[in-house]
């Protein structure tokens, strides 16, 4: 999520620039892989604003999170960036990693790139609900 939330840093600095269920069998991993959507950020249903100045406004639009049985991982996170005074414009933030679990407990991993550390954050996985946070940011995820 940091690099998500770095994209979502990068374009607000754009933004303003321009307008000056576990089973009972099977490993944790193969009972949790699957396609997971995004339901809310920080509490509010998407799609939600999480920036806002007089310059215009960024909003979440939708989240995708994808768990493999290998344990790999890639969310997509759709972000809408509207200037004041000019037409919305689409984007999106693409994260891969690794991921673990112990019980109910999910760890990501995300790999240094681009001369950028790399980094991980923890959340949990209950039923079909999965949710994480990272950096004051939390995410939650239907399956």
């Amino acid at each position: 999520m940091r690099r998500t939330l770095r994209l979502v840093l990068v374009l607000v600095s754009a933004l303003a620039a321009a307008c000056s269920g576990d089973g009972p069998t099977g490993s944790s991993e193969e009972r949790v892989a699957g396609t997971y959507t995004m339901t809310q950020v920080n509490g509010q249903n998407l799609p939600m604003t999480v920036f806002q100045s007089s310059a215009g406004r960024v909003e979440v639009t939708s989240g995708t999170l994808v768990l493999r049985a290998d344990r790999s991982y890639t969310e997509t996170v759709q972000i809408r960036i509207i200037p004041v005074g000019e037409s919305a414009r689409n984007d999106q933030a693409i994260e891969n990693g690794t991921y673990t679990m112990s019980g109910t407990s999910i760890t990501f991993t995300v790999p240094p790139s681009g001369g950028e550390p790399g980094y991980s954050y923890s959340g949990s996985v209950n039923g079909n609900v999965l949710t994480y946070s990272s950096e004051g940011v939390s995410a939650t995820y239907r399956k």
